[in-house]
């Protein structure tokens, strides 16, 4: 990670999977589990299809994204933000987001707008 930044206003924020459902939110709480990544939204642009995703993202399992997940972080939230290395087999490049006050349970609570399918765009 390049910076700490506290947000002085909300950001909007995106995960994308491809599963139905964010494996690191849960949506019980609303909060993220340990080591959970977003990218902007000026990364959107970049990111143009599910294997996009994966290459842009270095995303774990080399199958397509096909879910976008958008979530509010509030403002005075820490975040740290930073470029993307090549992870997985993967070139990176992406911006990365880390709220590390999501390491603990029910410290960072967020707003999931809604999600969409990738052939959505």
């Amino acid at each position: 990670m390049i910076l700490n930044y506290t947000l002085g206003k909300d950001l909007l924020t995106y995960r994308y999977c491809y599963t139905r459902s964010d494996p690191n939110y849960d949506p019980n709480n609303g909060t993220f589990h340990k080591a959970t990544y977003l990218t902007t939204e000026l990364d959107q642009e970049f990111i143009n299809s599910g294997f996009g995703a994966v290459g842009r993202l270095s995303l774990p399992i080399p199958v397509p994204a096909s879910f976008v997940f958008r979530y509010l972080i509030p403002s005075g939230t820490q975040i740290q933000i930073g470029t993307i290395e090549p992870l997985f087999g993967q070139s990176g490049g992406g911006v990365e987001i880390l709220c590390p006050g999501s390491q603990l349970p029910n410290n960072l609570k967020v707003t999931k707008i809604d999600e969409y399918m990738i052939s959505d765009f």
